[in-house]
Parts: C-alpha cells; structure tokens; sequence
C-alpha cells in the first residue's frame, strides 16, 4: 500500500519557527554556561560567589540539557513534516519516508551520520541542486559531533572516565551554541527554499 503525502508549507512554517526559537534559547544559554564556566577557570575555586557556582553547576546544566531536549524534539517534528513535503513533491533525492527520517535520527551515534544524509536530501530537493556535501548542512553535521567530543577530550588525555576539565566544558558549550545557531539558519534555510516545491500532481502535469 503506497502511503500518499501532502504538501504542508503553513505547518512547516509554524514548526520552523519553535525550532528557530528553541535554537536560540538554547545556544544563549550555553553562552551564558560557557562565559560563566571560562570566569570560573581564571577566578579559581576561592574567587566564586554561590551565582557562578550555580551557573557551573548540575542545576543550570539540567536547565540547558532542557532546552536542547525541547528543541530536539521540535527539530524532529519538523524534519518529519519537511521530508514529507519533499515525498509530496515526488523529488527523487529523498528516498526515506518522514517516518524513517524519524527512526534513523533516534538511533544513537548512527543518527549522526543518517541526519547528514537525510537533510542533504532535503537540501537537494528544495533547492533543486544535486551539491554532494552543501557547506552550511556540512557545517551544520560537524557541528552537532563537536561539542560531545570536546567534552571527552580529558577521559582520553587522562585515561580516567570520571575526568573533569572546565576548560573542556566551556569549550563544549561554546560549540554548542554554534551548533545552535548553524541549525536555525539551517531550518530558515530549507523551510524558505521549500516555497518553490510543488504537489506531486503538478509535477507530472
């Protein structure tokens, strides 16, 4: 049974624009977790008041951790909507099924190679351009790995799992941000571009 799909452009729109707003929300606050965690660094533990301590603490970081799981999941909504709509458009580039996109973007350290391959699909699609690595979806993917791999910069140089380096940490949340920001640029980007699709009916007529 072939599963037929519908050119949305409004709720694509709607849904662009909670990711957008939760991309900014989270990278100003890993700015903040980040200008906070490098004052920390040079003041030394002696030179903190009990706000920088709370702001390099477990509490604020679960306040950030928030914001990037809320966005996430808005970013998954409409990743679904936007392959949908390039499904709807009968584009060739797009071989995976909204639902698949989903799948292929929630299975751990697999996702972040899938997520490449399935935005530079929508890309293509959208912008009726055949680019194989677009710069800002490349940018974009390199991105999301950075912060992660930063963080463990001090397991490796130590060799302890438990190793801690603020530096590292305000390293990560400054990447982050950046990650952050390349995303909603991303989602500006395609959800724009998706203007020019058009029903699969239109296509063949």
């Amino acid at each position: 049974m072939t599963t037929v799909f519908h050119l949305d452009l409004p709720r694509l729109r709607a849904r662009a624009w909670w990711v957008v707003f939760g991309c900014w929300v989270t990278a100003a606050l890993s700015l903040v977790a980040w200008a906070a965690q490098r004052i920390a660094f040079s003041a030394g533990a002696a030179g903190r008041s009990q706000w920088l301590d709370w702001l390099i603490g477990d509490s604020f970081f679960l306040v950030v951790t928030a914001a990037y799981m809320a966005t996430a999941v808005m970013w998954l909504v409409w990743l679904y909507r936007a392959v949908a709509n390039v499904r709807a458009s009968a584009a060739p580039a797009m071989i995976w099924s909204p639902t698949a996109a989903i799948v292929w973007s929630l299975i751990p350290l697999v996702s972040i190679v899938m997520q490449f391959f399935i935005v530079r699909a929508i890309w293509q699609a959208s912008f009726r351009r055949s680019d194989s690595a677009p710069p800002l979806v490349t940018l974009w993917a390199l991105s999301v790995v950075l912060p992660a791999a930063v963080t463990l910069v001090p397991m490796f140089h130590t060799g302890d799992l438990a190793a801690f380096d603020l530096r590292a940490e305000a390293a990560a949340n400054g990447l982050q941000a950046l990650s952050m920001l390349l995303q909603a640029a991303l989602v500006r980007q395609l959800t724009r571009a998706q203007a020019s699709l058009r029903p699969m009916a239109d296509t063949f007529s």
